[in-house]
Parts: C-alpha cells; structure tokens; sequence
C-alpha cells in the first residue's frame, strides 16, 4: 500500500475504533516510548479537492516527523496491532475569509476528552501548518505518580517520552499547570478495567530542577489521596488539565443518590488553599449552583448547611462550565434547624423576662406589695413554659424526614440537644415557689403586732408631799 492511499485511509474518516491502551507501569521504556496518535481530519465541508486533501493529510503528518520526532508516531485507524495513547479530531470548514479549524484531543489511555481549540487560515496553503498548531494546542501530556514518602503534599511526575520530548516543553506541564491525578486498575491480563479521576484533588506542577525529580503540588479534600505503592494491576497516572481563566465556572451542589436534585439554600465559602480568610459566594440559589470568580484559581470551597459544615473540597475555577458536588439532601434538617432557631431565640426571650418578673415579685413581697406581687405572678404563669415549649418542639420534629442515616443522625441531634435546653431553662416548679414566697410573706406580716398595740400606758406623775 501506498503512502498516499495509507493517509487517506486513516486521515480522512471522522470516526473510529478506540483501542484498547498499554499498560504504561508495564512498559520500561516509559519516558522514551512515543506517544502513538491518530489525527483524523474531517475536510467534508471545506470545498477542498481531492488533491488539496490527500496533501493536507501529508503535509501534517510531516509535520509531526520533522517536529515531533520520537515523540508522536503517527498510525493509521486500521492500524489496530498498535494501541493508541491520543486520538485528534480535526475538521476543517470552509468560511468567507478562508478556513475554520476546530480541533480537540481524546485520551485513549484515560478516556478523557480534552477542550476544543479552535484556529484559521488564510488559504489552503496555510492549512496543513494550521492544524498541526491547532492538534498540538490540544495536546494534554501524562505522568506516572509517585507520592512523596517524607511529604503527602508532594508527588514526583514521570512524564510519558520526556526524553523525546521537543525543546519547546510541549511534552512536560509548564510550571503553575494544572494536572488532574487518575486512578486505573487492570486485570491480568493489563486490560483496563476501570479509569477515573481521583476525587476532589489536584496537582500543581512545581517548576523543573536542572537535574532530580520533577515534583508537582497537591491540593486534596483528604492529606492522602494517593496510596504509598501500587500493584501490578493500579496505575496512578496524572494529565495535564488546561484551563480558560476568562470561564466562569459554576459549582453545582445535588443530592449525592440523585443528581438531578439540587440544594438551594447552602452557604459557600471560598479561600485559597492553606489560608483562613474566607470570601462569601453566599447561598446556592435555586439550581442549587454559585459562580466561581474567573481567573482560573484553585479554591477550597466550604460548604454549610445551617450550622453545621458539610464539605471542605478543593475546586478550579475554569477547569469546566460546571463542577457538579453530590452531597446529602439536609434540607429537611436546615428547615427544621430554622424553626428550632427560631424557638431558641424565643426561649431565651422567656428566660430572661421569667428572671425579671421573679426578681420584681420577690421585691414586691419583701416591701409587703402582696397585691402588686400576685398580679405580676399572673403575668410570670402566662409566660410559655417548658410543656409549651417541648410541644411545639415535637411538632417541628414530627414534621421533619431525613432519609439519609447522616442527615437522620443529625436531626436527632439537633432536637436532642434543644430539649436538654429546654428542661434546664425552664424550672416548671419555679411558678410555685414564688407563690409560696408570696404567702409566706403575707403570713409573717400578718403574724406581728403592731407596736401601738403591745406597749404598756403611761403611768401617773407622782405628787411630792
């Protein structure tokens, strides 16, 4: 088969079979072994001919042999011996000023689609440098990882063919990148069970030393979200993750079983990792989402539901249009947290007008007020007291369900927590000790005689004989 009959049958099609990746902790030759790529280019509405295609197809693939040598090796789609790392889907449109390309990435060895880059031309003869750029502009390398055993906040990145790597950097993640840390696990055979990104961590790639290990920062919701060894059958992989510091994203907070339940209502906080001033993004609105600030920045985000803190987790700002955060549905406990609030504030106001009447009633009996007493000890009975107040709180409990054990766990709590508030408030006793107060005091002023009555009469003056 010819040159030229093998690029238009693997540069042409839109679409093919994703194979199966290498094992890459396998493989001994990571950081030499080029990555094997597919570019597919899609020239159906770019009014090209059939000649100006088949040249664009091997001007690019030239491209990427003067370039990119030993660090791409470029396959045809029915090329199916040779397991593919990173497939490129390029289409190519015809527009008024020249050509629109629009390109994206797709890693096979994790896969993870990349962001869609998009580019122009002038004139066909630009093209085929165009969409080399546009291809290579989507270009996301990998790293094996390897936690620090003397710090759980660093890694060591082994980067897939850095030894091949062109003298631009395009093979290793500039210094401040983001890098998104994975999680595969393989059978036997090196077949790729499962793939999936580490939850709620991120890398920062540290600037490169002249000679030593090439390390990357970590920001996690846990202090080790990497095991210290993996097996022959768990690799721990890291991808480079661009992102568009002028995206807003949105942080999207859903019930953990059902995402398409949102959590309006819970409060977001934000501060830089390691630091301890928050800024407010306020409560999550309907859609239960808030905005991140643009700038492409790592938050951490803490997360409340009424008085209680429900997440601390790293997010990028930038990374996506939307970060979706599955929590549990407390809902019912924030509705039933206000209402209890609202009780306790009551109770506290009862608290203190109860201690105000009980000092001006003992004040009263001791100046003999004994009248004045007893109505203000009318006033003191008419006061909500601890049956009132325990009524009205299992009214708020019964309305309350919690389907959740955690969000039931706090509940209980919650409604816990205030009753033993409630009991040792509210002395239900204290009515009847005032009352005794009263009348004891009216007893002892009722019990003295009055001193007019008690003194003997004035005795004669005695006459002097």
């Amino acid at each position: 088969m010819n040159l030229a009959h093998r690029l238009r049958s693997f540069m042409l099609p839109v679409a093919f079979l994703a194979l199966v990746p290498t094992l890459a902790c396998a493989d001994a030759v990571w950081q030499t072994r080029p990555y094997e790529v597919v570019i597919a280019i899609d020239t159906t509405a770019s009014g090209l001919t059939p000649l100006q295609r088949e040249r664009l197809a091997e001007e690019v693939v030239q491209r990427v042999r003067n370039r990119l040598p030993g660090f791409w090796r470029v396959h045809a789609a029915e090329d199916d011996a040779t397991p593919i790392d990173k497939r490129f889907d390029v289409t190519v449109l015809a527009s008024g000023s020249g050509y629109h390309i629009t390109a994206y990435e797709h890693d096979e060895t994790l896969a993870s689609p990349g962001d869609e880059v998009t580019a122009s031309a002038a004139d066909a003869a630009d093209l085929a440098e165009r969409v080399f750029t546009a291809a290579l502009a989507t270009f996301r390398p990998i790293a094996l990882l390897t936690r620090d055993p003397n710090d759980a906040g660093r890694v060591t990145l082994e980067y897939r063919a850095a030894e091949r790597a062109p003298e631009s950097g395009v093979g290793v993640a500039a210094p401040g990148t983001l890098l998104l840390p994975y999680r595969r696990k393989l059978d036997r055979e090196g077949q790729v069970l499962s793939s999936e990104p580490i939850p709620w961590t991120y890398l920062i790639a540290q600037p490169a030393p002249e000679e030593g290990e090439v390390a990357a920062k970590v920001i996690s919701h846990t202090r080790r979200p990497f095991v210290a060894r993996t097996g022959g059958r768990v690799e721990q992989l890291a991808m480079a993750a661009p992102i568009d510091p002028s995206r807003r994203t949105r942080l999207r907070l859903h019930a953990h079983d059902n995402p398409a339940t949102p959590l309006p209502g819970y409060e977001v906080n934000i501060a830089p990792p390691g630091e301890s001033a928050l800024r407010s993004l306020g409560l999550t609105g309907d859609d239960g989402t808030v905005l991140l600030p643009a700038g492409g920045e790592v938050w951490m985000a803490h997360v409340r539901c009424g008085s209680i803190a429900v997440a601390s987790i790293p997010v990028a700002a930038g990374i996506a249009e939307a970060v979706d955060v599955p929590l549990v549905d407390e809902r019912s406990r924030l509705r039933a947290e206000l209402e209890v609030t609202s009780l306790r504030e009551e109770l506290i106001d009862t608290v203190a007008r109860r201690k105000i009447l009980g000092e001006r009633i003992r004040r009263l009996a001791e100046a003999e007020s004994f009248d004045a007493a007893k109505a203000l000890l009318s006033e003191f009975d008419a006061l909500p007291g601890m049956s009132d107040f325990t009524r009205r709180l299992d009214s708020v409990q019964r309305g309350a369900k919690a389907p959740h054990p955690m969000a039931k766990a706090r509940l209980e709590k919650l409604f816990e927590q205030t009753r033993a508030v409630v009991s040792t408030s509210l002395d239900a006793r204290e009515s009847r000790e005032l009352s005794i107060l009263i009348d004891r005091a009216r007893q002892a002023a009722s019990a003295r005689v009055p001193e007019s009555s008690t003194s003997s009469p004035t005795e004669p003056a005695t006459q002097g004989g």
